[in-house]
């Protein structure tokens, strides 16, 4: 239960982090103060442009039409890559969420730092729930495409740190594994 309460706090830290710069941030002197007037109106604002932006990826399954941007970054990458983008974007995010989840079970082997555990796992849900509207998975150099990619970066950094402790046999807290983990075992 002390597990759950943590998580469920870093991830309301991440999602309300996320939130809070989405509604009230500047991206390269882009206002956004009119975001939460469209967050907040009663109009259906989203229907018509994620419905043509999946009939465009109807259209070309494949490849997709090479042009659709819009409020999502999933139906985008699907009308403009088609499922050779949609494969790339499974890859990388089961790559990247197995790593996190290898850390997250094993945080026990990063000493003081097991709260960078939970952080790497809230951030990584935030990221990929701000994704389902906003098409930063497609842009180049934007807050959120930076920000992932630390996240790729100190993930794997808790990996190797906690691979390093399991192959010198020195847990770095107490109440560590006695084992070490299968995936460090096999390779």
């Amino acid at each position: 239960i002390q597990v759950r309460g943590r998580l469920l706090v870093w991830m309301g830290v991440g999602i309300a982090g996320y939130l809070a710069y989405t509604l009230f941030g500047q991206v390269a002197g882009e206002t956004r103060g009119d975001a939460l007037g469209h967050l907040l109106s009663l109009q259906n604002t989203r229907q018509d442009v994620w419905a043509d932006a999946w009939f465009k990826f109807l259209a070309n399954i494949p490849m997709g039409n090479g042009t659709t941007v819009i409020e999502n970054s999933y139906l985008s990458i699907a009308a403009s890559m088609g499922l050779l983008g949609l494969s790339a974007l499974l890859a990388l995010a089961m790559a990247h969420g197995r790593a996190v989840i290898f850390v997250f079970r094993y945080r026990a082997w990063l000493g003081e730092d097991t709260r960078l555990a939970y952080l790497l796992l809230a951030l990584s849900l935030a990221l990929a729930a701000g994704a389902a509207f906003e098409p930063f998975l497609l842009a180049v150099g934007t807050h959120a495409v930076v920000t992932l990619l630390v996240l790729v970066a100190v993930t794997a950094v808790a990996r190797d740190r906690i691979a390093v402790a399991i192959y010198a046999g020195d847990p770095l807290a107490g109440g560590a594994p006695a084992e070490p983990p299968p995936e460090l075992v096999a390779g």
